[in-house]
């Protein structure tokens, strides 16, 4: 396999054992949706976010000039001075994402060494992407890895990344790790319940077992645990506590003001000993009954429904303007995706570009 360099950094692991010394950091992982796309967001919310943990690292970066505008708006929020890094734009067609981190600087150090993995058979549509980092008090390092996994059309995809996981795994630990514990975190799309993880569990386990990390647009409601992390079995970290942070709750947003000006997902953290307590308000239990995991999630926030959502919702899919949103809600009832190639301008290229993106849907 290839490697490629980023000056990127890196976040912290987690395991609820005891073992190898611990740090005392606050970590957490945020795909923050399309950031840098349109000027809807709220930095100031996204900084008081992010302020709350030591180390971050998002998904779904579609520029730099975002990247760097929340990291300044976390200085002045914070009071500190936090490091920023950032990947090339990864994806298989046209619509490509960054993925980045924010530390802060006086808890986290970045070693320098970061690597993006380019698998020959081409299963990941998102190469993910490694680093390395050091505990500023403990001097404690670790390999941090990040990943945004297809949504795709079908489940099919989701679980073909996932068991591709276990051999990206394996690669770190003898390509890049020196002996250090190795973390995968990120957005999924897939709960941890899934049967496709099944190899991943032989070195590794899940952080974040119960409760959801997709925000419904219906107040109080989150729909599937798809953001989380994969920490090692051997070597164990000490680690206090894991969760996920109820954003609309902490902030006083509706869920729709959280969709619009935040993100569709809440971030998941995880703390390891000697850290302070993380102010956040944390989500329970507040999925519906189980799925069954080899079925589509057709209750998914991520999924614009081209028959429900409004011209504004429906601007959220690749190439869809306001134009054509109106135009898609003028050409209802949609049989499928592919159906989009009737809108003037959507053409085979486009559509490609719609389907990767894994937005748009006919439930």
């Amino acid at each position: 396999m290839r490697l490629r360099h980023f000056f990127t950094l890196v976040f912290v692991t987690l395991a609820l054992t005891s073992g190898v010394a611990s740090a005392d950091l606050r970590v957490a992982s945020f795909n923050i949706q399309n950031l840098g796309w349109g000027e809807v967001k709220r930095y100031d919310h996204l900084a008081d976010i992010v302020s709350r943990f030591d180390l971050v690292a998002v998904q779904e970066v579609m520029n730099a000039e975002a990247i760097y505008r929340l990291r300044d708006e976390l200085e002045s929020t914070s009071g500190e001075s936090w490091g920023v890094l950032y990947s090339d734009r990864l994806g298989r067609t046209r619509y490509r994402e960054k993925y980045a981190f924010l530390w802060r600087d006086s808890s986290v150090e970045f070693t320098g060494e970061a690597v993006t993995y380019i698998d020959d058979a081409d299963l990941f549509a998102r190469e993910p992407m490694a680093a390395r980092f050091r505990s500023m008090k403990t001097g404690l390092t670790l390999v941090y890895a990040t990943l945004h996994a297809v949504y795709g059309n079908t489940v099919a995809e989701r679980v073909a990344e996932a068991v591709a996981l276990r051999q990206y795994w394996d690669w770190l630990a003898e390509v890049f790790a020196e002996g250090e514990p190795i973390i995968i975190g990120g957005d999924f799309n897939l709960p941890p319940s899934n049967n496709a993880w099944d190899a991943m569990r032989d070195v590794a386990f899940a952080a974040i077992t119960d409760g959801a990390t997709t925000v419904s647009p219906i107040d109080g409601r989150f729909a599937n645990l798809y953001d989380n992390f994969w920490l090692p079995l051997r070597p164990a970290l000490a680690v206090i506590d894991a969760g996920i942070m109820d954003v609309p709750a902490m902030l006083g947003l509706t869920h729709g003001e959280m969709r619009r000006f935040v993100s569709d997902h809440v971030p998941v953290y995880f703390r390891l000993h000697g850290a302070p307590p993380v102010s956040l308000a944390a989500i329970g239990n507040k999925t519906e009954p189980e799925q069954d995991t080899d079925v589509p999630f057709v209750d998914d926030p991520d999924c614009v429904d081209l028959n429900q959502a409004n011209v504004e919702e429906l601007q959220q899919i690749q190439h869809i303007a306001a134009e054509r949103a109106r135009d898609i809600v003028a050409g209802r009832p949609w049989d499928s995706v592919d159906a989009l190639a009737r809108i003037d301008g959507i053409g085979p290229a486009r559509l490609r570009d719609i389907h990767a993106q894994g937005v748009a849907c006919v439930p």
